[in-house]
């Protein structure tokens, strides 16, 4: 009799813990819901806040991340982005960039002049030539020179690995070779040199 007694303790004990184990299981998945819910208001109401900046200029490009698009010299210079709105604001351009943990950064830069930016692009050609590549460890290392026709400021690099798809590798400059690093991929189809004014200069690697 006292053993069933004791049984019955036990178990309404361990309904009594279960309970409270899912009281806790519940209370703190709704914190982490209400957490992320207060994180992406946040964000929303940041970018808000940095769009009404530009309210008087014209959206120009919703989405300026590759040197496919014409604006990109803008947006060119800063890494991780997520997104870079491109505004034309009369005598300047307005950017709006979005970057990876949801920062956001607004700038605006001048127009530039079209005699000079045609300097720019005319000095500016020119070609890679590969050094040497090697794979390791899932990785893709290369070496490389630029040669172009007058003096071109290499301000990024851009690896394309086929499809539209462009990621920014490491890179670092030892006298003239630049020193390039693609984490965890070796299937580059080509690699993509942003000179001054987003002047692109490509070489296949296929």
């Amino acid at each position: 009799m006292k053993k069933e007694k004791i049984n019955k303790s036990e178990s309404e004990t361990e309904k009594k813990g279960i309970k409270i184990s899912k009281k806790n299981t519940l209370v703190f998945t709704l914190i982490i819901a209400v957490s992320i819910l207060i994180l992406i208001f946040t964000k929303i109401d940041v970018l808000k806040i940095s769009e009404d900046k530009f309210s008087d200029c014209k959206i120009v490009v919703e989405s300026c991340l590759t040197e496919e698009c014409k604006y990109y010299f803008l947006c060119s210079g800063e890494l991780s982005l997520t997104n870079c709105k491109v505004y034309d604001c009369g005598g300047e351009y307005g950017v709006l960039m979005e970057k990876e943990g949801g920062k956001i950064l607004t700038l605006t830069k001048p127009k530039p002049n079209l005699q000079e930016t045609q300097k720019v692009v005319d000095k500016c050609r020119g070609e890679i030539e590969i050094i040497d590549k090697k794979c390791e460890d899932g990785s893709l290392k290369i070496n490389l020179k630029i040669k172009t026709v007058g003096e071109c400021e290499i301000s990024a690099f851009l690896a394309d690995l086929g499809e539209k798809k462009y990621i920014q590798p490491l890179w670092k400059k030892e006298g003239n070779i630049f020193q390039l690093s693609i984490s965890d991929n070796c299937d580059v189809a080509q690699i993509i040199a942003i000179g001054q004014g987003g002047v692109a200069i490509k070489k296949s690697l296929k």
